[in-house]
């Protein structure tokens, strides 16, 4: 819950950050509607079928930026609106080990959404992050700003 606007995110949201955190979600994300943070899209979803060849670390993270990281791109583009987002982002560092971290993921196009749902998102960034308790949060403000090596460079610092 934000202090500064009084938004929670719902169980079910809830229940999703913790899925991330045990690697059974592999990205997700969520929205105000209603006056509360809920799920949007949320991958895998009931098919864990689907995911199952990223269960291994080295798999997820080769795969990473060509076949996760578009599907998660188009989903934050196609929204109508702002969204916050958990992502197990993947990528194999320069001494060839795999790295799987959450970050948390706001984005706010500020080409396309309403002042006063940027303030609304805005005032809720901090509560969504705290109980998504994870140490990398990124922001975003435009299309440019979600380009996987600007988002690949924040995740390897």
């Amino acid at each position: 819950m934000s202090a500064a606007s009084g938004i929670a995110a719902t169980q079910e949201a809830i229940e999703v950050i913790e899925g991330a955190r045990k690697k059974q979600v592999l990205y997700a994300l969520f929205k105000i509607q209603d006056g509360v943070i809920v799920p949007d899209v949320v991958f895998p979803g009931a098919d864990k079928a689907e995911s199952a060849a990223w269960q291994r670390d080295d798999a997820y993270a080769k795969d990473f930026k060509t076949q996760v990281y578009p599907n998660i791109l188009s989903a934050l583009k196609a929204a109508q609106g702002a969204r916050f987002a958990i992502v197990d982002f993947a990528y194999v560092n320069n001494e060839g080990g795999v790295r799987r971290n959450l970050v948390v993921i706001s984005y706010c196009n500020d080409k396309h959404v309403k002042a006063k749902d940027k303030m609304m998102f805005a005032s809720s960034r901090t509560g969504f992050e705290a109980k998504a308790n994870v140490s990398k949060k990124y922001s975003a403000n435009d299309e440019s700003d979600l380009d996987y090596s600007l988002l690949h460079e924040f995740m390897s610092h």
